[in-house]
């Protein structure tokens, strides 16, 4: 949408639709927006998901150097609101569990461990909605910092070996290999 004087703040198919290889849980491509990739400014970065069965989204605990929101929604676009799942998130270098059954907005401030997200119980499909200020969430290695919590090395070596090849984007698998690598020694 270039040609013309401000065609260039639209960002329209194909650009903003990720092509990554998503898993059958996720329905359909993610939309994906970096302010910085996109449009050379700001720092921003959002995704639109919308997951139809349960899963295990990022099981390695880690950290990221910005602030990011994760929003969990019912997606009828009438009425987000109308919400039927459960889903774990852990928090904290503890690990506190926290259940999500209702749309809900959860605000990680930079430097926070979270992480893993389950998806326990899907009864209506759920439209999970990153955003994170940063200018290039989706393709800088160094937004992602693994963390291990106490008594759970060996499950995040297994957990991060099932997962990283297939979940992570190709800028990330890098870094979780490098991790892996210090986690084994």
């Amino acid at each position: 949408m270039a040609e013309t004087k401000y065609g260039k703040y639209f960002l329209t198919e194909p650009r903003l639709r990720e092509q990554a290889n998503l898993p059958p849980q996720i329905a359909a491509h993610k939309a994906v927006l970096q302010s910085g990739p996109h449009f050379g400014t700001s720092h921003f970065s959002m995704c639109w998901e919308c997951i139809t069965q349960p899963m295990v989204m990022d099981p390695v605990p880690h950290t990221h150097d910005c602030d990011e929101f994760l929003a969990f929604m019912g997606s009828n676009a009438e009425n987000v609101f109308d919400f039927d799942a459960e889903i774990e998130v852990w928090v904290g270098e503890e690990g506190e569990k926290h259940i999500i059954d209702k749309a809900t907005v959860f605000y990680i401030p930079k430097g926070l461990v979270h992480c893993p997200i389950i998806y326990k119980r899907i009864g209506k499909p759920v439209l999970f909605h990153v955003i994170a200020l940063t200018p290039a969430y989706y393709d800088s290695s160094t937004t992602k910092k693994f963390f291990v919590r106490k008594g759970e090395r060996a499950n995040v070596i297994a957990d991060l070996k099932k997962y990283i090849e297939s979940n992570y984007s190709p800028a990330l698998v890098e870094n979780a290999k490098a991790y892996l690598k210090e986690l084994e020694q």
